[in-house]
């Protein structure tokens, strides 16, 4: 097992997206946590615009590495194996392309490790929805200001769209018995050995969906604590979804979750109840749900290198 250093990796997969990239790492360079705190991880999976020349125009303000993959298809859990492989502080945080940090959000993440025995860190974005784009015209517009981060009555209304759910939870995660359901790694982090530990990202995946939460359900197999920072602000630029490709692919994703894990939850999954459903009763006290139906084991698919 490697010797981590203490910080933050922030990995970030991209694909053709070099200004909603530019964006997140412009928020980067204002981060308040020291810059010998952390790095930032860039895997291309395969663009064919100008990224690499994005990511090099940041070198002399950010630590920052760029790793890129051939386009042979969506290869988004490679794509971020490659940056746990790399990683070398003992955190790792996910962001997405377009994902615009507030100055203290690694601070917070790095923070909240330290003074708690969480694994696993969700953190929520405003603006962000799960398989669709809103009319955010006016939201979009004021992202260009300074100060967006400290108008919170304006922020309030592009809630991530978990956070009505969460609200209800009181934002704790002390009562949901399956959190890896909302780990979604636009902004999420994890200890970087427990990475390694579960194997990384399955690289099965090669279409739109799932192999966040998969990964999600495998730290929670094993013991690894979940907990929330709503301190750790984001927002999600907002960018056009295709909603076929995604509703398609994620069918066809939580089929291969079921077949891999066979537990009730990811059952529930496959007949089309969505993770609010799922949540709101398999929470505790109420715990008919919990269990696995059968066990079937699961492979780990980070490098043979780890």
């Amino acid at each position: 097992m490697k010797d981590w250093r203490t910080g933050i990796s922030v990995i970030i997969p991209t694909y053709n997206r070099s200004q909603l990239l530019r964006l997140t790492l412009q928020s980067l360079e204002k981060q308040t946590l020291d810059i010998t705190l952390f790095e930032i991880i860039i895997v291309d999976d395969g663009s064919s615009d100008d990224t690499r020349e994005v990511v090099k125009s940041f070198s002399d303000t950010l630590s920052i590495k760029y790793y890129f993959q051939q386009d042979e298809g969506f290869r988004v859990a490679r794509a971020r194996n490659i940056g746990i492989l790399n990683a070398q502080f003992e955190h790792v945080l996910f962001l997405d392309s377009g994902v615009i940090a507030e100055p203290s959000c690694l601070s917070q993440h790095l923070t909240r490790y330290q003074r708690s025995d969480v694994g696993v860190l969700i953190g929520l974005c405003f603006g962000f929805e799960e398989l669709e784009e809103s009319n955010l015209r006016k939201f979009k517009h004021r992202l260009s200001e300074e100060n967006i981060f400290t108008d919170s009555a304006f922020l309030e209304q592009y809630q991530d769209c978990r956070a009505a759910f969460l609200r209800s939870h009181h934002f704790s995660l002390h009562q949901i018995n399956e959190p890896w359901l909302i780990f979604w790694t636009c902004h999420a982090s994890c200890k970087t050995h427990a990475l390694y530990e579960a194997g990384g990202f399955d690289e099965y995946f090669c279409s739109w969906g799932g192999e966040d939460v998969e990964l999600a359900l495998r730290l929670h197999n094993l013991g690894c604590k979940f907990e929330l920072i709503t301190e750790a602000k984001a927002v999600h630029y907002p960018h056009p979804k295709v909603k076929e490709d995604t509703y398609s692919s994620a069918k066809e994703n939580i089929a291969y979750i079921h077949n891999k894990h066979c537990s009730v939850a990811t059952y529930l999954l496959q007949q089309g109840l969505s993770w609010q459903d799922i949540l709101t009763a398999h929470t505790r006290p109420n715990s008919a749900l919990t269990g696995t139906l059968f066990h079937k084991k699961s492979s780990p698919t980070l490098s043979q290198a780890i």
